[in-house]
């Protein structure tokens, strides 16, 4: 039930929030200009980005220390 996720968008979201942070931005800098490019809520880019790093815990934030 619900919406169908478009997986390839998502991926592509979720790939420039990663970049963006990595470069220096802060992460709320960085939600608010994908979702302006996506025509999206930077909400919305948040909880996917999130949602990802939660479901996949090999994944770090970028400028985590390695543990």
């Amino acid at each position: 039930s619900g919406r169908k996720e478009d997986r390839t968008e998502t991926f592509i979201r979720r790939r420039e929030v990663f970049k963006l942070i990595k470069e220096g931005k802060t992460a709320t800098e960085a939600y608010k200009t994908v979702a302006e490019k996506h025509f999206k809520s930077p909400d919305t880019i948040r909880r996917d980005y999130e949602r990802f790093l939660k479901k996949n815990p090999k994944y770090k934030r970028p400028g985590e220390i390695e543990k």
